[in-house]
């Protein structure tokens, strides 16, 4: 009777892991599946902009954050982009200490900061803009 019992446990203990590891494979394979869903919605809005390339690049390794959200791919899409514009400022900046500049390299560099804070000043607004459409819904 005790073979019985300890065999009736060992099966026992076979099936449940069985089952688990079955259990384990299949979130596995539906977590790899929507991963590639989330990715394919990134790809697909992409494709539709002028730099689909680019746009795969700074998105796709957001893809589980932004699933297939519009907003939060927007959202993702402009703090992506304050933080590229700030960086190209920051560049500029430092391109303008240059010595040797002429008055009007100076200038221009001055001039091209300007406009990219303009830039940085629009994005900021139209991450604002998309978190009052957010508030809204």
């Amino acid at each position: 009777m005790e073979d019985y019992t300890a065999s009736y446990h060992a099966l026992t203990i076979l099936l449940t892991l069985l089952f688990l590891s079955n259990f384990h494979t299949s979130l596995a394979s539906t977590s790899s599946t929507t991963t590639e869903k989330y990715k394919t919605y990134i790809k697909t809005a992409c494709n539709s902009t002028t730099y689909p390339k680019e746009c795969n690049n700074a998105l796709l390794p957001f893809a589980s954050k932004i699933k297939a959200n519009p907003q939060k791919l927007c959202n993702t899409g402009l703090s992506i982009s304050i933080k590229a514009a700030k960086n190209c400022s920051s560049t500029i900046s430092k391109l303008s200490k240059n010595k040797g500049l002429t008055h009007s390299e100076v200038a221009i560099i001055k001039d091209c900061i300007e406009n990219i804070k303009d830039s940085i000043d629009e994005l900021k607004q139209s991450l604002n803009e998309m978190g009052q459409l957010e508030d809204l819904m």
